[in-house]
């Protein structure tokens, strides 16, 4: 189930993290059992390339994704 996709290639974390989310993601990602899951989880792309933090910037949820440092 954590590794679910609909349509548009969207995990259940894209839409966690999409909607603001913020116990929903945790509880997701605390349901993973190892960093290397965790971190395929948060890099997962949808179909426009979007990972589930970009998602979030994308829809005003920067509590779930700070905006990246610039170099």
């Amino acid at each position: 189930l954590l590794r679910a996709e609909n349509k548009d290639k969207a995990t259940p974390l894209h839409m966690a993290f999409g909607n603001g989310h913020v116990k929903v993601a945790e509880a997701l990602l605390g349901q993973v059992g190892s960093d290397h899951e965790r971190m395929r989880m948060l890099t997962a792309k949808d179909v426009d390339g979007r990972s589930p933090a970009a998602v979030a910037r994308a829809m005003g949820h920067s509590a779930l994704a700070p905006q990246p440092a610039a170099k």
